[in-house]
């Protein structure tokens, strides 16, 4: 399955926003008032441990919030929302802190192992020959050696994962008596899982100790956290908080307000909470009414005689427009909602539409499977309106207020679509998993009629599941609306592409066959984004402007970047600083022309996956780097260290790694082409990074 998240604005009248915005403020405050309840209930540690909230336990608390003479009556929809919200959140913190827990005992084990290398070293003799040796011979025994390839240096294939040969490593060192293998399994885990020939630097392992004891020290900061706090709609905590603030004591004693002011800000996060409304989550397309609306035509006045050679000119390009697309919740029918998106959603809409009307005007026998619905779930969002529009002084005789929260905030709706559902070929091929999937549930009783169901010794439960799974086989063979062709995209499963990320460039392609290990195309990110085929100046530029106009972008955005960081701090001294889209749209832009162009390549190449590096606790990485490094250039100076970090994070946060990769998942995912994730090295050239990301990332057995 490829799930997509697109999103629409939604236009309503103003009773129906402020509707939605204080039933969704009630609602927010009844998803903290679960958060707290779930964390107080005597079964948290039992459901700790699950991993999730039981739904009765939930249902229960919502029946004693609805008790209550200070709750106010929600619709049902909000009520169910509310249950999944909490689920959701917190089987994701339950997640969250698992594996904290586990990658803190992992550190833990990895850094009391490498400081017993020091007395290892003192009781033994060993050459530095012997434990290399060693470790390599461990190396192959666990599956794992590095294999020589075309001029460059030497790379670990191995059918298991890092993690994987870690934690091997560590069990074997903790089980044997052999001082030689001992130090052999310490020199491998203080070399990344490699063998090094070169000499030990001890400043270099004195930064790495420091690094892995800063990570341990976050993640045991991390585990004491509380239950999920939830957003505050109405400031209630805010003020709460500032009252605490002002509360602090008084005095000369500037040692005293100091640890008083520490104490608070440990207690109290200064990153306060969100203020916007949980969204309204919706589980399935059959709560949603779809319908059209036609375009007013808009009675203009007659053109002047200056202007109407314009109008003619512009009344000829002008395009027919289809009808407005509206929606409407089936257990809240009297509210009506506009979608307002871009061409590129606009067919996925019309999709919907489609579907619902297929089944709404068909016989009940003759319904097609909810399954097959393009549209999966769906959530209504609240988020500020940042469109600089200017108030015409007409618009001062308006009922609302430019105050009011609905006013000064937008409705969206995030829709999550199977991107299979979008092609006749997608459809077909999930049609036949789920045929086969529900046959193999029913075994022997798919063949079992309606009326054949009732004599059998089952309970009322598994009778309605029955009935629900022959009438669903029974919907699986009726025709769904028309969806466009194109065939699936088939490429050599032994041709993959690989990607580094760093900070100079966004990012360095790879082109790898993996029957021989050989680079067959590298490309850098200037190459990707240099057009081709341009050999005619146009204008005052040249062909070279022309085919680099793209490749532009990066130093555009290189040099907005330092205008910014150098302009917003003198901007918010005088209160002139305004926020601006303008460096985040150009990113967004730049990051999608790169995947678009990356997948082009794969597909030129007929590369059968593409492998990304994995960015899996990457900001914890390198926030523990970053605070080794300032507290070894400057130790017990905590201001230096503060200042030497900040100048290190800037430029660690210059590119957005993560929505680069989201944006080629994304891309890739439209073509048909499987994206993998892979280990990328910390040291070695790009194009060493990007060959070891693929490599990794498929995982090859040792040649």
């Amino acid at each position: 399955m490829s799930i997509k998240t697109i999103r629409c604005s939604l236009c309503t009248d103003e009773a129906t926003r402020k509707f939605f915005w204080e039933e969704m403020v009630a609602y927010t405050l009844l998803v903290n008032a679960l958060f707290r309840a779930v964390a107080e209930d005597d079964k948290f540690k039992e459901w700790q441990t699950k991993g999730f909230v039981p739904d009765e336990s939930l249902k229960k608390m919502i029946e004693s919030f609805k008790k209550h003479s200070n709750s106010k009556k929600l619709p049902g929809r909000f009520y169910n929302s509310a249950a999944r919200m909490t689920q959701y959140v917190y089987k994701s913190w339950f997640s969250l802190q698992r594996q904290r827990y586990f990658r803190m005992l992992g550190k833990k084990r990895w850094l009391d192992i490498v400081k017993q290398d020091y007395d290892l070293e003192k009781t033994t003799d060993f050459s530095s020959e012997n434990i290399c040796a060693r470790a390599q011979e461990i190396l192959e025994e666990s599956g794992s050696q590095p294999v020589e390839s075309n001029n460059r240096k030497p790379r670990r294939k191995s059918a298991k994962s890092s993690n994987s040969l870690l934690g091997e490593l560590l069990t074997q060192f903790e089980s044997t008596s052999d001082t030689l293998v001992q130090r052999a399994i310490i020199h491998l885990l203080k070399n990344n899982l490699q063998v090094s020939n070169e000499p030990e630097d001890p400043e270099k392992l004195k930064l790495q100790l420091e690094s892995k004891q800063i990570e341990i020290e976050r993640l045991e900061e991390q585990l004491k956290s509380c239950f999920p706090k939830g957003r505050d709609p109405t400031g209630e905590r805010f003020a709460a908080i500032l009252l605490d603030a002002v509360s602090l004591p008084n005095g000369d004693d500037a040692d005293s307000i100091a640890e008083a002011l520490s104490e608070w800000r440990q207690q109290k996060p200064i990153n306060f909470f969100n203020t916007l409304p949980y969204p309204v989550l919706w589980g399935s397309a059959d709560e949603f009414i779809w319908s059209t609306e036609p375009r007013s035509s808009s009675t203009n006045p007659e053109p002047s005689v200056e202007t109407s050679s314009k109008k003619r000119k512009s009344k000829k390009k002008k395009k027919s427009v289809s009808d407005k697309i509206c929606f409407r919740f089936s257990r809240l029918r009297s509210f009506v909602f506009k979608v307002q998106c871009d061409r590129r959603q606009l067919p996925v809409f019309r999709q919907f539409l489609a579907d619902y009307q297929a089944n709404a005007s068909a016989p009940k026998e003759e319904h097609f499977s909810s399954s097959l619905f393009t549209l999966r779930s769906a959530q209504l969002i609240w988020q500020k309106d940042t469109n600089k529009r200017k108030e015409k002084k007409s618009d001062k005789s308006q009922s609302h207020t430019p105050d009011q929260p609905w006013a000064t905030h937008r409705l969206y709706l995030h829709c999550t679509i199977d991107t299979h559902f979008l092609t006749a070929e997608g459809t077909e091929a999930v049609r036949e998993q789920i045929k086969h999937k529900v046959a193999n549930s029913l075994k022997e009783q798919d063949k079992v009629s309606d009326q054949e169901v009732e004599p059998l010794e089952l309970t009322e439960g598994q009778k309605g599941r029955l009935k629900a799974k022959q009438t669903q086989l029974t919907r699986l063979e009726n025709p769904h609306p028309p969806r466009p062709s194109k065939p699936n995209y088939q490429g050599d499963p032994l041709i993959t592409v690989g990607v580094s990320l760093s900070r100079q460039v966004p990012l360095t392609v790879c082109v790898i066959d993996l029957r021989t290990g050989n680079v067959l195309e590298n490309q850098t990110t200037k190459r990707l984004l240099t057009i081709h085929g341009i050999k005619a100046k146009r204008g005052k530029r040249s062909a070279l402007q022309l085919r680099l106009e793209h490749w532009r972008l990066v130093n555009k955005l290189n040099l907005r970047r330092q205008r910014n960081l150098l302009q917003r701090k003198e901007e918010q001294k005088h209160d002139q600083y305004r926020e601006n889209n303008d460096e985040s749209n150009l990113g967004i832009y730049m990051e999608r022309l790169l995947a678009n162009r990356l997948v082009r390549l794969a597909i030129k190449s007929n590369a059968g996956s593409i492998a990304v590096p994995n960015l899996k606790h990457i900001r914890e990485i390198i926030e523990s780097d970053i605070r080794a490094k300032a507290k070894h250039k400057f130790p017990q100076k905590k201001e230096l260290q503060d200042q030497y970090a900040k100048q290190l994070r800037a430029s660690f946060h210059r590119w957005s790694y993560s929505r680069l990769v989201q944006f080629i998942q994304e891309c890739a995912t439209s073509q048909g082409i499987p994206v993998v994730s892979g280990q990328q090295l910390k040291q070695g050239s790009l194009q060493q990074k990007a060959v070891e990301v693929a490599m990794s990332a498929h995982r090859l057995p040792a040649l």
